[in-house]
């Protein structure tokens, strides 16, 4: 018997957060030293990493790809006509060769993927678990404004973000197995507002607390489960765009299993 297959089986459930997403690689670093996770749930950064785990890549492995990669190449992929900034063809196409082009049904048997997504004609949550895995993420990726909705089964999907940013309570009825671990990584915030020594707020210092109040309410009437172990790693000094510093805001993840962030 292998080291893996005496590693427990979990859920694992990761929310969205842009750059901060970085600390859901950390925080598996931390997690695959003894657990092996089964099922696999996440939206729009937390969808991304989800997926690169579900496909067999360890941590070690999706923070390595994103050391070569340059993110700066792929996210400034400008549209000057349709609906988003970014075009998000490139974006796909790097999702494609993370995953290898796979399927939800190419998976490993015993292995279960779902993302989160946002049908945005109609505003409701859509789980994707069939089909292109690339297209799947990029669809849960798609920020409005920022990319395109990306039509998928005929519904133009954006952001999982919009309605469970942490797919939490979907992953809750969805999973039977006995651990679930939510990481979290963008509702964590400080309790005084302003911050000290902070003269005046920034306007994405606003926004960026705005955003985390919006997905900490959203977790509000999530069920209580005994299963449950929820990671909130501290992030507060970092924000959603910070690409220029995956590897400190990875550590922060990291850092959270087993500490007092974890609740």
């Amino acid at each position: 018997m292998n080291k893996i297959e005496n590693k427990e089986k979990i859920a694992l459930v990761l929310s969205g957060g842009g750059a901060l997403g970085a600390a859901h690689i950390g925080a598996m670093r931390g997690l695959e030293v003894k657990y092996q996770p089964e099922y696999f749930c996440g939206t729009s950064a937390g969808a991304i990493v989800a997926a690169a785990l579900a496909c067999g890549m360890t941590a070690a492995d999706i923070s390595e790809f994103l050391k070569q990669k340059s993110l700066l190449k792929v996210a400034f992929d400008f549209s000057f006509r349709g609906s988003g900034l970014i075009r998000g063809k490139k974006i796909l196409e790097l999702l494609r060769q993370v995953y290898d082009d796979k399927n939800f049904e190419d998976l490993p048997k015993g292995t279960k993927l779902r993302i989160c997504a946002t049908n945005f004609q109609t505003g409701d949550e859509v789980i994707l678990k069939s089909g292109s895995i690339a297209e799947a993420v990029r669809a849960s990726l798609s920020v409005p404004g920022i990319f395109e909705p990306y039509w998928l089964n005929d519904e133009p999907l954006v952001d999982g973000g919009l309605v469970a940013n942490l797919p939490l309570a979907y992953a809750l009825k969805d999973y039977k197995g006995d651990k679930i671990f939510a990481v979290d990584v963008c509702s964590y915030m400080s309790k005084s507002y302003p911050p000290e020594n902070v003269k005046r707020v920034s306007v994405r210092q606003s926004i960026e607390r705005s955003l985390r109040i919006f997905f900490l309410n959203q977790q509000k009437n999530t069920p209580l489960d005994p299963r449950l172990t929820l990671v909130k790693p501290n992030l507060e000094n970092f924000h959603s765009a910070d690409i220029l510093k995956l590897t400190k805001i990875e550590n922060a993840g990291y850092e959270a299993i087993g500490l007092e962030t974890v609740i």
